[in-house]
């Protein structure tokens, strides 16, 4: 099991420029990438997706791609009327949205060394090979993370699911008596109204008979343990499996909400409420299992 959860970080380089790929995803419904690469490599965003999907299936992955540390020759050359032109710019820019424009050499800085980037960039087919070594790094150190995470994750639906199944057969338990507790209230409540009527007085037998089948919830009980068996047996399985989880849960929850309308004792409503309170807690913990 695999959260959607994660980051991870690469890096490769040659004689000329150094390449930092950083990967963060978060939970979505389906697979999603937003990219961040320097303008002339725009066209690999394609290729970039076809990766990915090799090892991720759900959730929304960000891609920061740098590119730092450029020497081309003589690494103090630049073309100094591009710089200027750059500077320029910013100027202009900088007065129409009515802040000031101090020049120094921090700025003077950021652009040539932008400058110096673009010139030393290779082209998107030559540049692919650099990015995707450091592509392959943060790959592995985001899938890493999202294990782990998923291996968390997976300890604490069992925990949880453990513990509505543990609800569910003191709800078994206490079910078992109900129509013999019903037949002694009902009983009871005639002799107060000085009513004595015969256990086997056939209105008595009819009375018993509606409330044991209005009260039955063997069918639900038999379906509930299928359903929590199953999502049992599916955690910790395929990579792909917060959707089948998620399907499994509804039919837990509806089961447990028939159950609750049947209910004719305090103490199963009381279960009934704790197994709710579980259900919930899962469905927040599978918004981000893949």
């Amino acid at each position: 099991m695999n959260s959607m959860t994660g980051y991870g970080r690469g890096t490769s380089a040659n004689d000329q420029l150094e390449i930092i790929v950083e990967l963060t995803s978060v939970n979505r419904r389906n697979f999603e990438i937003a990219t961040s690469l320097p303008k002339e490599w725009q066209s690999l965003e394609h290729k970039l997706l076809g990766y990915l999907r090799q090892s991720l299936r759900r959730g929304r992955v960000n891609i920061n791609v740098r590119v730092q540390n450029v020497l081309v020759g003589d690494s103090l050359s630049w073309d100094e009327n591009s710089v200027k032109a750059t500077l320029k710019k910013l100027e202009i820019f900088a007065e129409k949205a009515g802040a000031s424009f101090e020049l120094d050499a921090r700025i003077i800085f950021d652009v040539v060394r932008s400058h110096l980037i673009r010139a030393g960039l290779p082209n998107a087919e030559e540049g692919w090979h650099l990015l995707e070594k450091a592509l392959s790094a943060a790959v592995g150190q985001l899938c890493a993370m999202r294990r782990e995470e998923g291996s968390v994750l997976s300890a604490d639906l069992k925990m949880r699911i453990g513990i509505i199944t543990t609800m569910v057969d003191e709800i078994c338990a206490i079910s078992r008596d109900g129509v013999q507790d019903y037949r002694e209230l009902l009983m009871n409540r005639l002799k107060q109204a000085n009513l004595e009527l015969d256990i086997n007085d056939e209105r008595v037998l009819k009375e018993i008979a509606l409330f044991a089948d209005r009260s039955d919830i063997t069918e639900e009980i038999i379906r509930l343990k299928s359903h929590i068996s199953q999502f049992q047996k599916s955690i910790g399985g395929d990579e792909l499996i917060g959707r089948k989880l998620e399907f499994i849960l509804q039919e837990i929850n509806r089961e447990v909400n028939t159950i609750a309308s049947k209910a004719n004792k305090t103490e199963i409503i009381n279960r009934v409420l704790d197994c709710k309170i579980e259900i919930e807690r899962i469905r927040e913990q599978l918004q981000n299992v893949q």
